[in-house]
């Protein structure tokens, strides 16, 4: 039986209903998050002491007989005990499939199955699928809106406040598994010990130093001295850029202009993707100074350039610098 996300709690208040759940997707940090849950509600839900046993590829090979033995077997000590079974880190044949096909819900202990995403085709899937005593989970968080709400989940459990810009970038950046996302978020939160944290020290907190002074470079040009543009390009090369890098990153920021100057949008907190508010002034200073015409123009600059300094790597550095410079809203 497939059980839909947002069927999960329903789930989890009749689990004991199933003989044999498997929790599987590309999402790998969320699928060890569900299994958690599962264990956990049923630790709270049953009477006396609930026993994990872990199974092994080492356990099945040594005995065909093992996972007949541990799935049958009651303990003395447990009012009831859960096999987990890694399918990662196990092989899946035939006899495996026909176990868990003919499993007999009144007499076994419940199973547990967790893995990375599985294909769709899969024999094992169609098996969970149709019969009724056995639970399918799927983990899967491949939208915006659902990374962000893990991203705002995780910052309230561990009280940390985030404006909804840093949300956003936080999205982009920490992409689609729940662990990293996690982790991550409790990391900052423990920097942040109860206190608001700002957008550069998000930035420094998950490891994208390089990015700090890749968006000061990009918004200050037209519109700074060169004597700064020089300082910002340095340093954006001593943070670990490289020309190329910091090529397709100009040429990005000079993209957005044009197209917010094409589409004429006024409000730039309408741009996309979302600009955190700490650059707003700048990138509005640009917007006003730059015209359509100029923009075209360095988009057209930069794509010879790229092709020029992967020409003359060893030259590359002073080509992008000199280009830089010559920048202007004038």
């Amino acid at each position: 039986m497939l059980i839909k996300d947002w069927e999960f709690d329903t789930f989890l208040k009749s689990v004991l209903n199933f003989a044999a759940v498997i929790v599987h997707g590309p999402d790998r940090g969320k699928v060890t998050e569900k299994v958690s849950e599962i264990i956990k509600t049923i630790k709270s839900n049953v009477e006396g002491s609930v026993e994990i046993k872990d199974v092994t590829n080492d356990d099945l090979v040594q005995s065909k007989n093992y996972l007949y033995e541990i799935v049958y077997q009651k303990s003395f000590l447990s009012q009831l005990v859960i096999i987990k079974i890694n399918m990662d880190l196990i092989k899946i044949d035939k006899d495996f499939l026909g176990f868990i096909e003919c499993l007999d819900l009144e007499k076994s202990n419940l199973l547990i199955i967790e893995s990375s995403q599985i294909k769709s085709s899969s024999v094992i899937l169609n098996k969970f699928k149709s019969q009724k005593q056995l639970a399918l989970l799927n983990c899967y968080q491949d939208t915006d809106k659902s990374i962000s709400n893990s991203i705002i989940k995780y910052a309230k459990i561990y009280e940390l406040q985030l404006d909804s810009n840093s949300i956003t970038y936080l999205s982009n950046r920490l992409g689609n598994d729940t662990m990293i996302t996690k982790n991550e978020i409790k990391k900052l939160a423990t920097y942040a010990n109860g206190n608001p944290v700002t957008f550069e020290e998000i930035l420094l907190g998950i490891g994208d130093n390089s990015s700090i002074t890749l968006f000061n470079l990009v918004d200050a040009l037209g519109i700074k001295t060169k004597n700064e543009i020089n300082y910002l390009y340095e340093r954006s090369l001593q943070s670990g850029a490289n020309s190329i890098l910091i090529i397709r990153t100009v040429y990005k920021h000079i993209s957005m202009l044009l197209n917010t100057k094409s589409e004429d949008i006024k409000d730039i907190k309408l741009i996309k993707p979302y600009i955190h508010f700490s650059r707003h002034h700048l990138v509005s200073e640009q917007l006003s100074k730059f015209t359509v015409k100029k923009l075209r123009m360095y988009i057209q600059k930069l794509y010879k350039t790229e092709i020029v300094c992967k020409l003359n790597a060893s030259t590359s550095d002073i080509i992008l610098k000199k280009l830089l410079l010559n920048i202007s809203t004038y």
